[in-house]
């Protein structure tokens, strides 16, 4: 449906062989942001998952928190590895979280992903940037790992931690 001229919008990556590759396919994850993610084979370098382009996203053993296995879902970022000169995953979130000073206000809706269940409550992920804690006693339904939701800033404490909220505060 398109004509010599015509201008398309394309994601570009690398194959292989290190060559430049275009697609008009759009990926379930995007550069520094973080997506559940299927492994679709493990080998002896690492993973590699399904990410909705044709060439599986590769995350070494390294970049893992904990060794994937082949069928199940892990939360990945992807980043661009200067070493290599490609794209690759990590499941090790913590290490590409923000420690910067915050500036949420309270009640400030986020955008949030799931991503642990701890002993006082579950670690999400905001705005693809901070992690923040969403205490037991302020869940009233059933929280899934990668799950991603809308939340609300509950308090930024004074050594930086968030805790966050699903309903917005009232007075």
């Amino acid at each position: 449906g398109t004509d010599l001229g015509d201008m398309i919008d394309v994601f570009v990556y690398k194959d292989s062989e290190n060559r430049p590759i275009a697609t008009t396919l759009t990926p379930n994850i995007v550069l520094d942001e973080f997506a559940l993610l299927k492994v679709n084979e493990v080998s002896d370098i690492g993973a590699f998952m399904e990410w909705g382009i044709a060439k599986d996203l590769f995350v070494p053993f390294a970049e893992q928190r904990i060794r994937m296995e082949e069928g199940r879902s892990y939360i990945c970022i992807l980043y661009y590895d200067e070493e290599s000169d490609r794209l690759v995953g990590s499941s090790k979130y913590h290490e590409f979280i923000t420690d910067e000073k915050v500036s949420f206000k309270h009640n400030q809706e986020v955008d949030l992903m799931v991503a642990d269940r701890t002993e006082l409550g579950y670690n999400v992920i905001i705005k693809n940037e901070f992690v923040g804690l969403i205490f037991f006693s302020d869940v009233f339904r059933k929280m899934r790992y990668g799950e991603n939701i809308k939340g609300y800033i509950k308090n930024v404490r004074e050594d930086g931690k968030i805790d966050v909220v699903l309903q917005k505060q009232g007075f």
